[in-house]
C-alpha cells in the first residue's frame, strides 16, 4: 500500500480527441480528490500542468501513472518509467490485458485508490545486454529472431553455469509470467501465473522438438550463428552480429499495478478462458 497519494501523471497511446477528452475529465476527477494531475505529452490541457517526456516523470515526483489506451501503452510507459511507479490502466485500447478499468469505471477507481481500497500488483520484468550494451527493459518478453530467412541458425543456449544446449531453430524467446499470455503462448508455451518470480524459455520452430523451460530468475545466454534481432516486447527491434553473445537475466526494478480485485489468473480471464 502507497502512502498518500498526491501526485499523478497521465499517458496516453497518442493523441485524438476521445484520449484528450477522457484525460480532462480524469485530471479534473483527480483534483477534486486532492492528487495534483500532470499530463504528459501529447496530452495537454490549459487546465493542468503538462510534463514534456517520460524523462520528466521520475523529477516530477509523481506518486502513480494513469494510462489511457491499450496494452501497448502500458508497455511503453513501463519500459520507460525507471522507478517503479504504481500504474491504473484504464482501458482504450485493444483486449487491455494488463488494464483494470474503463473510462466509465475511472471516477469510482480514483475514489477506490484515495480511500486505500486496493492492492499492489507486483510483476517482474527482464532485460537484455549485449557486450556493454544494456536494451530497455521488458515486461512481457525478449524475442530473438533470424535476420536470415533461408536457413534455420543455430542457436546455443546457457543457463547460469550450466552446459549449453545447441539446436537449430528460427528463434529464441525468453518471456515473464506477464508474457507468458503474450507472443509466446502462440507457439504452444505454458502459462504462468503471474506474480510468480520466474522465467519462461520457449524455442521457436527447432528442428527437433523441444518443450518451454520454466525456470527460476536466472542468466540466459543465447548465442546464434547467424545475424539476430532482439524484439523488446514486440515494440523495440535491435540487429546484432552473428556471435554475439546476449544475455538475459531478471531486471533490478519490478512493475506494479493497481488492482481491486486479486485474481491469479487475471489475463487468462481477459483471454475468455
Amino acid at each position: 500500500m502507497l502512502k498518500q497519494i498526491r501526485t499523478a501523471c497521465l499517458v496516453s497511446k497518442g493523441n485524438n480527441e476521445e484520449i484528450d477528452g477522457t484525460a480532462v475529465k480524469i485530471s479534473g476527477i483527480l483534483k477534486r480528490n486532492k492528487i495534483e494531475p500532470y499530463l504528459v505529452k501529447p496530452l495537454a490541457s490549459s487546465n493542468f500542468e503538462s510534463l514534456d517526456s517520460f524523462a520528466s516523470v521520475s523529477k516530477a515526483k509523481i506518486d502513480i501513472i494513469v494510462t489511457l489506451g491499450g496494452d501497448g501503452t502500458i508497455l511503453k510507459t513501463v519500459r520507460n518509467i525507471a522507478k517503479s511507479i504504481p500504474i491504473l490502466g484504464i482501458n482504450m485500447g485493444g483486449r487491455g490485458l494488463l488494464a483494470e478499468v474503463t473510462p466509465q469505471n475511472a471516477e469510482k477507481a480514483i475514489e477506490s485508490i484515495v480511500k486505500g481500497k486496493y492492492t499492489l500488483d507486483k510483476r517482474m520484468r527482464i532485460v537484455a545486454k549485449v557486450g556493454k550494451k544494456v536494451l530497455p527493459p521488458a515486461l512481457n518478453e525478449i524475442y530473438i529472431d533470424r535476420l536470415t530467412k533461408l536457413r534455420a541458425p543455430t542457436y546455443k543456449i546457457a543457463v547460469d553455469r550450466e552446459p549449453p544446449i545447441s539446436q537449430r531453430m528460427d528463434g529464441v524467446i525468453v518471456s515473464t509470467p506477464t508474457g507468458s499470455t503474450g507472443h509466446t503462448l502462440s507457439f504452444g508455451s505454458s502459462v504462468i501465473r503471474e506474480n510468480m518470480e520466474a522465467m519462461m524459455l520457449t524455442p521457436v520452430a527447432p528442428i527437433s522438438r523441444i518443450p518451454s523451460i520454466i525456470l527460476p530468475p536466472s542468466q540466459i545466454t543465447i548465442e546464434s550463428t547467424d545475424n539476430s534481432s532482439v524484439l523488446i516486447d514486440g515494440q523495440l527491434d535491435f540487429p546484432f552480429r552473428a556471435g554475439n553473445k546476449i544475455v538475459v537475466s531478471k531486471y533490478s526494478k519490478d512493475a506494479f499495478f493497481i488492482r481491486f480485485a486479486s485474481s491469479p489468473l487475471g489475463q487468462l480471464k481477459r483471454l475468455g478462458y
